[in-house]
């Protein structure tokens, strides 16, 4: 029997297709199936892409086990996405010359957040949010095996002196970081994995924080005090001390001689202020001009632990009379303030309503916040809304107006601001008169003469190209309002007035009303600070009319708060028993006296007729009450401008929180035309009703 050889049964057995060819070969009978499978689907969903579409051109759609798919696909299957979502991917990335995960985000079939937190799995590391990073201080990669610029390495954790790297590789080199990672199981414990959406935010956010204080280092509160002013600091306190030491009774003449004229000064300035603002207009309907003929705005709403605010701001910002397409408005929120993100997401807010992520590092401050929002406000004009405003609904297109009917160097608008809860308590009482002195006398009083006009927290409206063209806001100063207006005057705008009102919260107890004064007056301090570090240049930039009258605003202000206290007690003093005079010297003793009365006829004289014009102007009540304690409301000013100095050097940068929603007798809605003067009545039905008064005190029957 001849015996059948190996070779001649391999030559006689029929060819076996290779596996890869079984597999990339489908039959006819495959195709039919597919092709039913695919008129089901799309008859169940019509509108849904998929990735069982048509093959392009004819190309025959390719079926592949997990097993063959590619190594930074593979991961993704294993952990729920469809297999045949993978291998529509993975023929079209080899098809355009890219990763099939780029295919899978670009055609919306993996979130970003999904798709790195199965990499985070497949590495075996954490995945941290964006509120976990902050800037990597090395400025680079931490893997040193993969091409530089593909791995995005901008950012590390949160964990304590260690270095711990937060990773975000691109699709395209997914593969080759889990090919590292498998092969050096000792990164595990320092690298975590984030989205790139995240650290390129935190890349904006170090940018918009640094960029002032890189720019313009002398313009930034980033630190406090120049080496020159030390020494003038350490010189004036000197030569105080040794006036004291030498002659206290000289040393106090002179500050209540001091003290008494910068209040005299400012007691006349608002006299005349109270005398010669100028009425406001009478309202007129805004001629309607075309969508396509205003300006683009971006309205910024900071907001920190505001969910209790939330609906109310969305419905009152829903109210704005602005066209949808030519407005933006961007809800700023921090990366952990998840009580907020909740409310926002509850909101279902559409747009034209943006919601912007800050990173939780660096001073947390509004300005902060303003500053990173800003890379993505595209409007041509700019305004700032806080969460308790409610700003007139024909705001923004009187802004417009304003802007396009005035000379090109105006360079932002101040709007009103007024309380709309008056009588809830003290506080807002004495607040929303002081508003009313502020927003309705004073300011009208200076921009009809041309000086410059204070901003405000809110409600300013600029042009985006004068606001970053002066550096925009800075985050470390904790009054952005102010330091703002006084850049903008020094880089050549001219700041205007606004008539149109935004109505706002006032802090209802002594807590809240502390917490905001305090940082108010620590912000006007820091302001001070950061513009006279080079007085030449503030004079030279700002022009001599407007540094002199910026200076005033400041003495005004801080001087006679900080002397408020003292001069009173000196005339008390003076008026009192001779023993307890600082000077035996009559005629000194008479002088400083004299002062001090008229000091309290014109200066405390002054501040009541402005607060008066100023009630009148807004329809509030100023009696008796509140005109007895506008002496205590303003000592409680000056302390809180002791402590603001005294944190002003322990923390410069903290930010004291004021809690919104809190009011009870806010209106829900406010009229147009809100009425800023009551018609006088009559002398004669005055009397009359006084007459009645009187009687019914005197006969209550």
């Amino acid at each position: 029997m001849k015996r059948k050889s190996r070779d001649d049964g391999l030559a006689k057995s029929p060819a076996v297709a290779s596996p890869q060819e079984s597999v990339l070969a489908p039959t006819e009978a495959l195709r039919r199936r597919l092709a039913m499978r695919r008129s089901v689907l799309n008859r169940k969903y019509p509108n849904s892409p998929g990735l069982l579409a048509e093959p392009v051109n004819g190309a025959t759609p390719s079926v592949r086990r997990a097993s063959t798919l590619p190594l930074d696909v593979r991961f993704l299957v294993a952990r729920g996405l469809p297999r045949r979502d993978a291998i529509r991917a993975t023929d079209v990335a080899a098809r355009s010359g890219r990763a099939p995960g780029e295919v899978l985000l670009a055609e919306r079939c993996l979130a970003a957040e999904t798709y790195y937190r199965w990499l985070a799995e497949e590495l075996r590391v954490r995945y941290v949010e964006i509120s976990d990073l902050v800037p990597d201080p090395r400025g680079k990669g931490y893997l040193p095996n993969v091409e530089e610029g593909r791995l995005a390495v901008l950012a590390v954790e949160h964990a304590g002196p260690e270095i711990h790297a937060a990773l975000a590789p691109g699709p395209a080199c997914v593969a080759e970081v889990i090919v590292y990672v498998a092969r050096h199981p000792q990164v595990r414990s320092r690298v975590s994995v984030t989205t790139p959406q995240a650290l390129e935010s935190v890349r904006v956010c170090q940018g918009a924080v640094q960029a002032l204080q890189a720019e313009r280092p002398l313009a930034s509160a980033a630190f406090l005090f120049t080496r020159a002013q030390k020494l003038a600091i350490g010189g004036a306190a000197a030569g105080a001390g040794c006036i004291g030491w030498l002659d206290a009774a000289a040393g106090l003449n002179a500050l209540s001689v001091a003290s008494g004229s910068l209040f005299i000064a400012a007691g006349a300035a608002r006299t005349i202020a109270a005398a010669a603002a100028p009425r406001p207009a009478s309202r007129l309907p805004l001629p309607r001009q075309p969508s396509s003929a205003l300006p683009r705005y971006s309205v910024l709403v900071p907001l920190y632990r505001e969910e209790a605010v939330i609906g109310d701001l969305v419905q009152v910002l829903r109210r704005l009379d602005y066209p949808a397409e030519r407005l933006q408005i961007v809800m700023i929120v921090e990366a952990d303030d998840f009580g907020t993100h909740a409310a926002l997401h509850a909101a279902g807010l559409r747009p034209p309503f943006e919601v912007c992520v800050v990173p939780p590092f660096g001073p947390r401050t509004k300005p902060k916040a303003l500053a990173h929002a800003l890379t993505c406000a595209h409007g041509d004009l700019i305004t700032v809304y806080d969460a308790e405003d409610r700003p007139e609904p024909d705001q923004l297109r009187k802004a417009a107006a304003t802007f396009a009917a005035a000379p090109s160097d105006l360079g932002c608008l101040q709007a009103r601001l007024a309380v709309d809860h008056a009588d809830e308590s003290f506080f807002t009482r004495h607040f929303a008169l002081e508003y009313a002195l502020q927003f309705d006398v004073l300011l009208p009083w200076m921009a009809a003469l041309h000086l410059p006009v204070r901003l405000g927290g809110t409600s300013n409206h600029v042009r985006a190209d004068a606001l970053r063209a002066c550096g925009g806001w800075d985050p470390y100063n904790v009054t952005e309002d102010l330091d703002l207006g006084i850049r903008l005057i020094r880089s050549g705008w001219r700041v205007g007035f606004l008539d149109s009102t935004t109505w706002e919260e006032a802090p209802l107890d002594l807590r809240a009303w502390c917490h905001q004064r305090i940082r108010w007056h620590k912000g006007w301090l820091q302001t001070w600070v950061v513009h006279m570090r080079q007085p030449v240049h503030f004079i030279k930039n700002a022009g001599a009319v407007n540094a002199v009258v910026i200076a005033g605003i400041f003495a005004g202000t801080l001087l006679t708060l900080a002397a408020h206290p003292t001069f009173l007690m000196l005339v008390g003093l003076y008026a009192g028993d001779g023993a307890w005079r600082p000077s035996s010297d009559g005629i000194i003793g008479d002088l400083v006296l004299g002062i001090g009365l008229t000091c309290i006829v014109l200066g405390y004289g002054g501040f009541y007729l402005a607060i008066r014009r100023a009630a009148r102007e807004r329809a509030l009540r100023f009696g008796w009450r509140e005109m007895a304690g506008l002496p205590f409301y303003w000592l409680l000013m000056s302390a809180a401008l002791a402590i603001a100095a005294a944190e002003l050097v322990i923390r410069p940068c903290h930010w004291r929180k004021t809690t919104h929603g809190v009011a009870k007798t806010r209106p829900a809605s406010h009229p147009p035309d809100p009425a800023r003067r009551v018609p006088r009545v009559p002398v004669r039905a005055r009397l009359l009703r006084r007459l009645g008064r009187i009687r019914g005190w005197l006969v209550p029957w």
